[in-house]
């Protein structure tokens, strides 16, 4: 079993097995595994393990992808280990383990379009846009994007909110506003809507 690419795959709400097991694994009883790619993943809601690879030679390399509320890294010894531009977030959700490379993502919130809806795709303003390795694909921004889903404006755009009497720390949404203007612009992509509410006076702006 050998060069096996795992990538752009949404993998998600995974029960606990009553045995150890990955939500993305390779096992081989008999045939070694050498070179594993795994790229571009959204991983979500698992009580297992997020990667585990059984028995091999050769490289493991785990770029560019999204792990959210799930468990711990694991493989066997024998391989080279490539990882960074990883993104791992949530309750439960282990900081990569041996998988852990330069330019991750740590946090709690990837924000997600609609979690409890099951839509994966990323809000404009999320923490992993722009955050991925070049790994020779098309992407949109200045580097791609952690996860499955690329984050691209299309149509009308994305609809910004902002708020002056809001508190600090909003993510623009109709929820958690941003309270001044320019948060509203900095997040803004070409398309997009800034929506503001009531009068917002004293503020300057920079446009670009």
């Amino acid at each position: 079993i050998n060069n096996i690419t795992i990538r752009h795959n949404l993998i998600r709400d995974m029960p606990q097995c009553p045995f150890t097991r990955g939500m993305i694994e390779l096992s081989s009883d008999t045939d070694p595994i050498t070179n594993v790619f795994v790229y571009h993943n959204t991983i979500v809601n698992g009580n297992n393990q997020q990667i585990r690879i059984g028995a091999g030679t050769g490289t493991v390399t785990v770029r560019n992808n999204l792990f959210y509320n799930c468990g711990s890294v694991d493989t066997s010894s024998g391989y080279t280990i490539t990882a960074s531009n990883n993104g791992w977030f949530g309750s439960g959700c282990s900081t990569g383990g041996i998988f852990a490379g330069a330019n991750d993502v740590i946090g709690t919130d990837p924000l997600f379009v609609n979690l409890a809806n099951k839509d994966f795709h990323l809000q404009s303003t999320s923490p992993v846009i722009d955050r991925g390795f070049n790994l020779g694909q098309p992407f949109s921004g200045s580097a791609p994007d952690l996860g499955a889903y690329e984050f691209v404006t299309t149509g009308p755009g994305t609809t910004i909110y902002v708020d002056n009497t809001a508190p600090a720390g909003g993510t623009g949404t109709i929820t958690s506003p941003f309270n001044t203007i320019q948060s509203g612009l900095n997040a803004a992509q070409p398309g997009d809507i800034v929506m503001i509410r009531g009068t917002v006076s004293g503020q300057s702006r920079n446009y670009s």
